[in-house]
């Protein structure tokens, strides 16, 4: 598996935390919390969302709204805090700060809410990497990035503009797996649009959650694994010595 990556088609990384809390107040004393630590002084624009005027009760019954994030927390740089009363979420954008520095901002966040002792019940811990695969010169298609071939109707679905989805589960951890072909993104520092293969893993669990709190540095650890190794998998090697 590749530790370190010398370049990488990484758009956006997430990290996303889902739990249940009795105290009404969660989201608030988490952002204070965050606020009012030395993250604040990082993280320096608070924004109010939409979701925190939907009332609590409705939020908490109905799923389209039980996730949603309340507050955002945003830095200089790429990267964001998202507040909800039933999750946490984190995100950098391009370019990537690198796989270890984002653990290490993941485990800061998380040691600020175990201090709080809020008796928070993780349901979901989850990773997603969202790429964009540049294509090569000597390329076809957007596909020659990846192990894929495919063929419906008697159409090279390589040829056409294609979306696909996987679920996978490998023992208690479960990846959500999109590609397309054709797609267009825009780098943050260079604003230049960029088109090629967009393969987005989203990378979860829901099980054996009950230490989390005890060892979600060996959870995270494990997650963040097993999604470079989907993804190193999906990956040609021609393609992913590119970014070695």
């Amino acid at each position: 598996m590749l530790k370190t990556m010398a370049s990488d088609p990484i758009l956006e990384a997430l990290f996303e935390l889902r739990f249940t809390s009795s105290n009404p107040a969660t989201s608030s004393i988490i952002l204070g919390c965050l606020s009012s630590s030395h993250l604040g002084d990082r993280y320096t624009k608070t924004e109010r969302l939409a979701a925190a005027d939907i009332p609590l009760v409705v939020r908490r019954s109905d799923k389209a709204f039980s996730h949603q994030p309340e507050f955002r927390l945003r830095a200089e740089d790429n990267s964001s805090i998202s507040i909800g009363s039933n999750s946490l979420s984190m995100n950098v954008t391009a370019p990537y700060i690198g796989g270890e520095k984002f653990l290490e901002s993941i485990y800061e966040v998380l040691e600020k809410l175990i201090s709080l002792k809020l008796g928070l019940v993780v349901e979901r811990v989850a990773f997603r990497y969202i790429n964009l695969v540049e294509p090569d010169t000597d390329y076809e298609s957007d596909f020659d990035a990846i192990k894929f071939q495919g063929n419906l109707m008697g159409l090279d679905l390589k040829q056409q503009d294609t979306f696909l989805q996987v679920n996978l589960k490998e023992d208690d951890i479960y990846h959500v797996i999109k590609v397309s072909n054709q797609t267009e993104a825009r780098n943050n520092q260079t604003m230049k649009a960029i088109t090629g293969l967009l393969l987005d893993i989203d990378t979860y669990r829901t099980e054996k959650l009950t230490e989390f709190w005890s060892n979600y540095k060996n959870i995270l650890a494990e997650l963040r694994a097993s999604e470079r190794e989907v993804f190193e998998t999906i990956m040609e090697r021609k393609a992913l010595e590119r970014y070695k």
